[in-house]
């Protein structure tokens, strides 16, 4: 049940509201990956081209798998492997090497969060650890289900399973909490995916139960969601403020969560990604449909690059880039979109993943 984090571009949603932050505009982040290990580089944003301003690039790992994670003012970012390497970003200095519980290639490794509580590994059983080696371990008799950064800490889903196989389930809002709470009105439910939207937490079942969570009370309701959706794999992502996506089967439903209202986007389209201010979508089965972009009210505003092959996409600010290699990854060659426009600015080859 627990969910496992990669470093692709499992968090480049996270990066595109603060990369700004992180670096000036024209700059984006990226992981290259040689035979002497791996770097962290500036690229140019409209270009992809490595910036001629020194330093150009630092060493963060031997080599894969690593994970990674922004401080929470983003101007720091954490890259672990083995050891654990903290940058920072205005300097490209290294400022501290550590050890980790144990190696990202671990199979007790689930992921890497950094919050206002600090750094944590969560591992396989749920516990929770920092870069000191101390951990902490959650005294009940549940089972991980999800996890999420929250505005103050971190945010965990779990579930108890009765012996005639009912599920309750039940939350905690940081890691220095001493038991889950439970969640009464989803007991009996067989599966519940979460996000966390700035101090609201929100909880779906593929029925269409929603609870929002927040520090002035539980509020429920019930929203119409296409009978598509999967129970197996289901989740939903936070595109905050106040708006929820999730993926079905066949498309992506936008969730207004104060009005309870959905509305589906494109049919077909099941890949996604979020900036402030944009939603890009696609096909995964039909990669050669083009990207599809929507505006905060679920409008579609453009329609691009029909007919060429759509393997991933990352946003930064409001630029998209685009890999054409579609099941083979997303250090290849890529289009440079403007999303104000719908502009194709140009084509680049960068070998490098990019992360906001």
């Amino acid at each position: 049940m627990i969910r496992i984090t990669f470093v692709s571009l499992a968090l480049a949603a996270a990066l595109a509201a603060g990369s700004a932050m992180a670096a000036p505009r024209d700059h984006i982040l990226a992981f290259e990956h040689t035979r002497a290990g791996i770097f962290l580089e500036r690229l140019d944003a409209r270009t992809l081209r490595p910036l001629a301003d020194k330093p150009r690039f630092v060493f963060v790992a031997r080599r894969f798998p690593i994970d990674w994670d922004l401080s929470p003012d983003r101007r720091q970012l954490i890259v672990a492997s083995n050891k654990a390497r903290i940058v920072d970003l205005a300097t490209f200095r290294v400022r501290t090497r550590c050890c980790l519980p144990f190696p990202v290639s671990s199979p007790d490794y689930v992921a890497l969060l950094w919050t206002r509580e600090g750094v944590e590994v969560i591992d396989q059983g749920g516990d929770t650890w920092n870069l000191g080696g101390s951990g902490n371990t959650l005294n009940a008799p549940y089972g991980l289900a999800d996890f999420a950064k929250g505005p103050t800490g971190l945010v965990e889903l779990y579930a108890y399973q009765f012996p005639g196989g009912s599920l309750s389930w039940a939350l905690t809002e940081n890691t220095h909490a001493s038991a889950p709470f439970d969640v009464p009105e989803l007991n009996g439910e067989s599966s519940v995916a979460m996000a966390v939207d700035g101090s609201s937490i929100d909880l779906l079942t593929p029925g269409g139960a929603l609870v929002t969570a927040t520090n002035a009370g539980d509020s429920t309701r019930t929203i119409a969601l296409p009978p598509a959706i999967p129970a197996s794999g289901f989740h939903i992502s936070a595109w905050s403020p106040g708006r929820l996506v999730v993926p079905t089967a066949n498309e992506l439903v936008l969730v207004q969560v104060e009005t309870g209202t959905t509305m589906p986007l494109q049919l077909g389209a099941t890949k996604f990604v979020t900036g402030t201010q944009d939603l890009v979508a696609w096909s995964s089965n039909s990669p050669r449909d083009g990207l599809f972009v929507y505006n905060r009210a679920g409008r579609r505003r453009l329609h691009l690059l029909v007919g060429m092959p759509i393997g991933c996409v990352t946003l930064h600010d409001r630029l998209a880039y685009v890999s054409h290699e579609h099941g083979k990854g997303c250090s290849a060659l890529r289009t440079i979109v403007d999303l104000r426009t719908g502009r194709v600015i140009d084509h680049m080859s960068a070998p490098a993943d990019l992360i906001g």
